[in-house]
């Protein structure tokens, strides 16, 4: 099949960038949106600039997964040449070169497009069962990733990092206590080790975490041996406690699982309810680096899945 324009496309989740090229030559290069309305306004524009049809047009892109759904079927639909082809096979073709942006990807996935338009292998949709079988592989992979992050609240103060992270963070706690009993609102507290150590130490606790299985876990261990401590589920965004109860509130979790602005703010609306005007509110945050300096000092930065996380 004999082709005028042969199109590199970088794919990434938010974008698209394309390079158009006529022989040896790039014509031009346009981003737009990886979403049905980007890609519709590309194809009318395409039409318009290059007076041709779909037909003498080849576009070429790397395997990415999902994001490549929505080009291929808006193309698919247009009855569009398309071209899937292997980063690997598409870096060894070319070569390394020193820059490497998304639109000088482009322009190289174009340019190997004319290069090696004698073995384009044009895709075609894959069978309903085996689309079917795709999406509930992504389905269970993203699922894996939920299940790993809600688990981490279990483990992660018997690491070293954990131990030293609890010490200092009782420590802090220890300056800010009266003498019992007080009562204290541990507020998405995971699994509860403030909880248990405030509990024994003669204060009233009232635990609470938005997970159902955090909170059984901490009822199965500490719910029948410290009577001191009451235990329920709560969303630290809409709590059920009344106003005016809480001589102190901890707020671990909420004020850096909820990544939203908005959320954080009717935590501590919620936070500044329930607390007696005497009362006092430690809240804990994470610095935007932390997850970064993880990453180097576990070999993280490796694990391309660990930097999706904030997908999940």
């Amino acid at each position: 099949m004999q082709f005028t324009y042969f199109f590199g496309v970088d794919v990434s989740k938010a974008t698209l960038d394309f390079a158009v090229a006529k022989g040896n030559q790039i014509l031009f290069h346009q981003q737009v949106a990886n979403d049905k309305k980007g890609i519709t306004q590309f194809i009318k524009d395409l039409r318009q600039q290059t007076k041709t049809s779909l037909g003498q047009c080849l576009f070429c892109m790397e395997f990415t997964g999902i994001y490549n759904n929505p080009l291929l079927k808006a193309l698919h639909q247009q009855s569009a040449n398309i071209w899937v082809e292997r980063a690997a096979h598409i870096q060894e073709s070319i070569g390394l070169t020193r820059v490497k942006t998304d639109q000088v990807d482009a322009k190289r996935i174009a340019l190997f497009a004319y290069k090696n338009r004698d073995e384009a292998r044009l895709w075609t949709p894959p069978r309903a069962v085996i689309a079917q079988l795709d999406r509930l592989t992504a389905q269970r992979a993203r699922l894996v990733k939920v299940i790993k992050i809600l688990q981490t609240p279990l483990t992660r103060l018997k690491s070293p990092y954990g131990i030293l992270e609890e010490e200092h963070t009782r420590r802090l706690i220890s300056t800010y206590l009266q003498a019992a009993p007080m009562d204290i609102y541990d507020i998405g507290g995971g699994t509860g080790p403030y909880s248990a150590w405030l509990a024994e130490a003669g204060h009233h606790v009232y635990f609470s975490d938005i997970v159902p299985h955090h909170v059984e876990l901490f009822k199965s261990r500490y719910g029948s041996s410290k009577p001191g401590i009451s235990i329920g589920v709560e969303d630290a965004r809409q709590l059920s406690y009344e106003d005016n109860v809480a001589d102190l509130i901890l707020l671990n979790g909420p004020l850096y699982h909820l990544i939203d602005r908005q959320d954080r703010l009717r935590v501590l609306t919620e936070a500044k309810r329930i607390l007696k005007d005497t009362g006092l509110l430690l809240g804990f945050s994470i610095s935007r680096f932390a997850g970064l300096i993880y990453a180097l000092s576990s070999g993280e930065v490796f694990n391309n899945d660990y930097f999706e996380m904030e997908a999940v």
